[in-house]
């Protein structure tokens, strides 16, 4: 008698798949009635499942004949549980599943395999034989994406991952990929954006010279950009207790006036006491450790530390301290060591101590000055609004040139060299 199928729960696939056991099941349940439409019962059914290519005729591109419990006309098959389903059959392209009950011909029509089974296609991944989970692959011959998913709607994701240890892990196996490649189009937000109470966006390089994240800027927007409601906008942390590399590192390769590698910004007009565009800390308790250092390995007129103030009473470059150095400054070529510019009004370089030195300079050259004072306008170089004092020493310098002057511990007086022999100014 002439059977029919009434497909109840369509077709799926089986399971999860995995790297190391791909189970090439799909599931397909039904409900079988005779030519009359009673439901049919039949505790060892053998029914036989083909798979082809088209909706009529053909060749069976798979098949295989099972005996199937069939009750109150529901029964449920996996297909491929006894001859293997082959993965060149899910290719893109649509396939037909045929059923055969009994000595009954197959039943018609045949079943499209839409959607679902598809996924079954993930089995012929290159990388399927190694070891390791994983969901659904696809794997992508041209510069299409394997993978690509959008959402059109306001606030939608295009693709959200969760996971214990992480949300979503992407790796390139090119050595200049990405992992994970975002763009945000113009007057867009973020091509990649991460939020966590811990790590919102995380990057691990395993190279010498690898980035764990990197961003681009062609035009003028940002590359990498940390944005922190109260709490840190971007860090970056050397978790080795050795090595010279930095938490934060940046470059710059323009050649243009201005041009910065780091950027810091107060955008308040009336910041609080201290507030600074970039700060460095130094906890370090052996005097050692910098909490701010820069430095120059150009020709003349480089500078490691550079900093410009367009306030009257503002400062380029500000080093406060409560026992070593507020600014330090060393040269070991013939540079110099901490350099001050007041262009119109102001100081080149100011002091200030309640029990040390405001400003301390020393050389260990006999050709080399401890600290430098010079006008271009031909005003006063070095202004002293208390008092001036000569450390007193034992006997003139062996070397002298015109204009030096020194305090002599014996004799109680201050001498200046006159190009020839040194003369007691009083």
């Amino acid at each position: 008698m002439k059977k029919s199928i009434i497909a109840v729960a369509g077709l799926f696939i089986l399971s999860s798949l995995s790297f190391a056991s791909i189970p090439g099941l799909i599931n397909y349940q039904g409900i079988l009635k005779d030519s009359t439409g009673h439901v049919v019962s039949n505790p060892a059914l053998p029914m036989t499942f083909s798979i082809y290519a088209g909706a009529t005729g053909g060749t069976a591109l798979w098949s295989e004949m099972q005996t199937v419990s069939v009750e109150s006309g529901n029964f449920s098959a996996q297909l491929g549980s006894v001859n293997p389903i082959g993965t060149s059959i899910f290719d893109g392209a649509a396939n037909y599943l045929g059923v055969k009950a009994g000595t009954d011909s197959e039943m018609t029509p045949r079943v499209v395999l839409v959607t679902v089974p598809y996924a079954y296609r993930s089995s012929i991944a290159d990388f399927a034989a190694s070891s390791g989970p994983v969901n659904l692959i696809r794997i992508a011959t041209s510069e299409d994406p394997a993978i690509s998913a959008e959402s059109t709607a306001t606030g939608g994701t295009g693709i959200y991952g969760k996971g214990k240890t992480f949300g979503g892990y992407f790796i390139s196996t090119d050595v200049m990929g990405a992992g994970v490649f975002g763009y945000a189009p113009s007057g867009m937000t973020a091509g990649v954006q991460g939020a966590g109470d811990t790590v919102g966006v995380a990057g691990q390089s395993n190279g010498s010279n690898g980035d764990g994240v990197q961003g681009f800027a062609y035009q003028a927007g940002r590359g990498v950009a940390g944005i922190s409601t109260n709490g840190v906008g971007v860090y970056g942390y050397h978790q080795s207790t050795t090595g010279v590399l930095p938490g934060v590192s940046a470059e710059t390769r323009s050649t243009s006036p201005y041009a910065a590698a780091i950027t810091g910004k107060i955008l308040s007009n009336v910041p609080g006491t201290y507030a600074s565009a970039i700060r460095g800390i130094n906890n370090g308790t052996n005097g050692n450790g910098i909490g701010v250092w820069g430095s120059s390995d150009g020709g003349s007129g480089g500078y490691g530390v550079y900093g410009t103030s367009n306030s009257s009473s503002g400062y380029g470059v500000y080093g406060q301290t409560d026992v070593g150095y507020g600014v330090y400054g060393i040269s070991t070529n013939g540079g110099i060591a901490v350099m001050g510019d007041g262009q119109i009004g102001g100081n080149g370089i100011w002091g200030q101590s309640d029990s040390g030195c405001g400003v301390f300079g020393q050389t260990g050259s006999v050709n080399s000055y401890g600290g430098s004072f010079f006008n271009s306008g031909g005003g006063v170089a070095c202004y002293v609004n208390s008092i001036l004092r000569l450390y007193p020493r034992g006997a003139a310098p062996s070397t002298a040139s015109e204009g030096m002057i020194y305090y002599n511990s014996t004799t109680h007086k201050a001498y200046c060299y006159d190009g020839t022999v040194w003369q007691a100014m009083w």
